[in-house]
């Protein structure tokens, strides 16, 4: 029982907050449950690596058998403190090991060459855009170190660098 309620009565109380009797009685019937719904939220959370906000968990609640909605879900993440993290960092395609064979090195480290057009060589860089990652493969001139052929796309394949070589060998 409310300790207001030894020194009111229940009708002024309820005047006061301006809620039925009925609604006080729900919701101090509710708020037994809270510990249990508190625990269970935390504990899907933490099993989620703290990667799941209240949609995913909300599914998994309910999947143990707690009837609880999403929204309560949410509101007991908010009371916890907990909020999801982020996406992971994007990791490049081309640091998977892969099993395609490599070229053998035909430059030995000889950077410095006498005429223009001698030795192209090649990298592919991504790019962040607001649609996405762009990959950017460049031919260079070792001699002039100028840009003789590039192109983008939106996937990093074979043909990317083909299609470089192709703009190169148009100049």
């Amino acid at each position: 029982m409310h300790p207001l309620l030894k020194s009111h009565r229940m009708k002024a109380l309820c005047q006061a907050l301006q809620v039925s009797r009925s609604g006080y009685y729900a919701w101090h019937k509710r708020k037994s449950r809270t510990a249990p719904l508190f625990s269970a939220v935390s504990q899907a959370f933490a099993n989620h690596q703290a990667r799941a906000g209240a949609p995913s968990l909300h599914h998994e609640l309910r999947a143990q058998g707690l009837d609880v909605s999403q929204r309560t879900v949410g509101r007991a993440l908010a009371k916890l403190g907990l909020r999801a993290k982020g996406t992971r960092k994007f990791k490049p395609a081309g640091s998977k090991k892969h099993h395609l064979s490599t070229a053998p090195n035909l430059l030995a480290r000889q950077f410095s060459l006498a005429k223009p057009n001698q030795v192209w060589v090649t990298d592919i860089t991504y790019i962040r855009t607001s649609e996405g990652w762009l990959y950017l493969a460049v031919m260079i001139d070792l001699h002039s170190r100028l840009v003789v052929g590039w192109q983008m796309d939106s996937r990093m394949e074979q043909q990317l660098v083909c299609d470089a070589l192709q703009a190169a060998l148009l100049v």
